[in-house]
């Protein structure tokens, strides 16, 4: 345990800590907070599961494009594009209360993920030796899974003590708060693509 605080304590690695987490938990947190939504809504389980099915499907089909422009314009630019859009979505998903608001507004919303996880990864060979980048990915493995777990809970609690636009409203804020700390990190911004 001491290794890992050791390496805690590198230069920008806490920072890159923190400023992963909140994205990672919006995306942990997403798809039950459309889930709740859309049910709450339109008291219809069947369309909450197309809505939901709509965004993670649009999202993993368009992944690999995201992740192109990446290696194509850097970090800056992309997620300078894609975190407004994706938030703006979101908070246009939450004023929808009809059948084809709530499905287009998810099929946008899945085309304009941020790429969060492609753009984090790879900054941690910016920072740390290549003596300690096992470590450094067992670290952001472990944040990722704990958001994962974590995101769907958070999601459930606010949905079901208020309702699916409270989860929504602070999901968009956890990617917004999320992405603007990462696009003005100095390390992402100076990223440049491996060949």
């Amino acid at each position: 345990m001491r290794r890992y605080w050791a390496f805690i304590r590198l230069p920008h690695v806490a920072r890159l800590i923190a400023c992963s987490i909140p994205g990672r938990l919006a995306y942990g947190m997403i798809n039950l907070a459309i889930f709740f939504f859309v049910q709450n809504v339109s008291s219809s389980i069947t369309l909450a599961g197309i809505a939901t099915g709509t965004s993670t499907i649009t999202s993993s089909l368009t992944a690999g494009f995201r992740g192109a422009t990446l290696d194509r314009y850097g970090q800056t630019r992309p997620l300078s594009l894609f975190i407004p859009a994706w938030v703006t979505c979101v908070f246009i998903l939450s004023q929808q209360t009809g059948v084809a608001g709530i499905v287009a507004s998810c099929f946008v919303l899945g085309l304009c993920s941020p790429p969060i996880n492609l753009s984090t990864r790879p900054l941690w060979r910016e920072i740390v030796p290549e003596s300690q980048m096992r470590t450094a990915y067992a670290i952001d493995t472990t944040i990722l899974n704990f958001t994962i777990v974590i995101g769907p809970v958070i999601a459930t609690k606010l949905s079901l003590q208020w309702d699916g636009r409270v989860a929504l409203t602070t999901t968009a804020i956890l990617m917004a708060l999320g992405g603007l700390v990462l696009i003005t990190l100095p390390l992402s911004r100076n990223w440049i693509p491996e060949p």
